[in-house]
């Protein structure tokens, strides 16, 4: 039920992941473990071919995309759901299905084809449009998130040793606000990844 909740909110033309965390949030609908969505979870759930009801147009759309199914036309019958398996050549799932496989699962789906491919094609279609900033405080404004909740992780300044830290913005924005991966010491950060 939660599943097809996910995909018929998200197959609204208007609707973004982050519409789609926080009515589930209002909702009190987590994950199996308790925590909340975040937007890489709802990502990978909607992108699924797992739960869709594989008819022809779900063939016609994954070899459209160069995709290699290992099964004929004939058995995709709008019943069952599918298997996409990836290389470790290809391209992530998110950006091209070049290179991915395709199979018939053996369970049946619960999303109608339409809506899967609806939302399959709003994802492809997704950009990450960032407004430029100048980054004031860190080189890495806007390219580094929170492994919790996909947030942006931004600079607070301090005046202890240590100057700057790495924190969610999400943490302490609601009552259930992330718990965020705590105050990470930005000059630290930046020259891990800038080695």
């Amino acid at each position: 039920e939660v599943v097809r909740l996910i995909y018929s909110m998200y197959a609204e033309p208007q609707t973004s992941f982050g519409d789609v965390i926080r009515q589930l949030e209002l909702m009190g609908i987590t994950k199996r473990d308790g925590n909340l969505f975040n937007r890489s979870r709802l990502r990978d759930l909607v992108i699924n071919p797992v739960y869709v009801r594989a008819d022809y147009r779900l063939y016609d759309f994954f070899k459209a995309q160069g995709t290699n199914i290992a099964n004929i036309p004939e058995d995709f019958i709008g019943t069952n759901g599918c298997y996409l398996y990836s290389e470790k050549e290809a391209k992530r799932k998110t950006v091209s299905l070049e290179g991915h496989h395709l199979v018939v699962a053996p369970h049946e789906g619960i999303i109608d084809a339409d809506i899967w491919l609806k939302v399959r094609k709003k994802c492809l279609g997704n950009k990450q449009v960032a407004k430029p900033i100048k980054a004031r405080n860190t080189w890495l404004a806007g390219k580094i998130k929170c492994g919790k909740c996909g947030y942006a992780l931004n600079v607070r300044k301090s005046n202890t040793k240590v100057g700057r830290y790495l924190v969610c913005s999400r943490h302490g924005q609601t009552l259930n606000g992330c718990e965020g991966v705590g105050g990470l010491h930005a000059k630290d950060i930046e020259d891990i990844i800038f080695d």
